[in-house]
């Protein structure tokens, strides 16, 4: 079957909100979404990426509304509920070209080939020296590396403000994984979490295919693993604000 698309659940959820007063229980919502758009028990069973599609794709739908401000973000999050009085205007939709990501782009280029200047050919890290480096730059730059204790996904590393906060930029590291799922991943922090986030990829054709596929998306942006390094041997440098700058943290 065709599921619905995003902006048709979001236009769903809201006014079956207001016909629950304001307020209801996700799983009651989700039950009247299923009915609304004619889902039956089994198609409501559909899994992608070992989860129910269609639940998924509902909270996916809620975390949007959080983020155009239609939907409360303090609620609980097995209770949804609108936003009373006006709501600020929506954010850009996931197609709008992402300006930030050409600044980044700019910098980030810039800033990697002054680091190479001087410097030997970049080793081959493995995944998990990668994975190492990528905390210790967040520790450098005095960000929490620890992961969100019960999040819907386990992410290869994320940078928090402090221990208690959103993470604010996550990255995942794909070494001959599944593009798709560190998407998904990506997609879900930026959308729950407001926070950026960054692909790490060690093949060229890997990034290649990704930038073909997945570019568009806004706070979502690539990277290749010897520019990791790269970056990390200019904060050791010294040079912490012009990553902080690259980075937007």
């Amino acid at each position: 079957m065709a599921f619905p698309r995003y902006p048709e659940i979001e236009e769903a959820l809201v006014e079956t909100l207001r016909g629950m007063g304001g307020e209801a229980s996700c799983s009651d919502v989700i039950d009247k979404l299923a009915d609304h758009f004619g889902l039956t028990p089994e198609e409501r069973r559909i899994k992608d990426n070992g989860q129910y599609k269609f639940t998924h794709m509902c909270h996916t739908a809620r975390a949007r509304l959080v983020r155009k401000g239609v939907i409360a973000k303090d609620s609980p999050t097995a209770i949804w509920r609108l936003v009373k009085g006006p709501s600020p205007p929506p954010l850009p939709p996931d197609d709008e070209p992402d300006k930030l990501a050409e600044e980044i782009k700019r910098l980030l280029g810039k800033l990697v080939e002054s680091a190479k200047k001087g410097k030997e050919e970049t080793p081959h890290p493995t995944h998990y020296e990668l994975l190492r480096i990528i905390k210790e730059m967040g520790e450098m730059l005095g960000k929490s590396t620890e992961p969100v204790p019960q999040a819907q996904y386990r992410h290869d590393c994320v940078w928090r403000p402090n221990r208690w906060a959103n993470p604010e930029l996550v990255w995942e590291v794909c070494d001959r994984g599944v593009l798709e799922k560190d998407i998904v991943s990506l997609t879900w922090a930026r959308d729950t979490w407001r926070a950026k986030g960054i692909l790490v990829l060690f093949e060229e054709t890997d990034f290649g295919k990704a930038q073909e596929r997945f570019a568009h998306l806004s706070q979502i942006y690539l990277i290749r693993a010897e520019d990791v390094v790269q970056l990390h041997r200019s904060l050791k440098a010294g040079n912490s604000p012009a990553l902080k700058a690259i980075l937007g943290i």
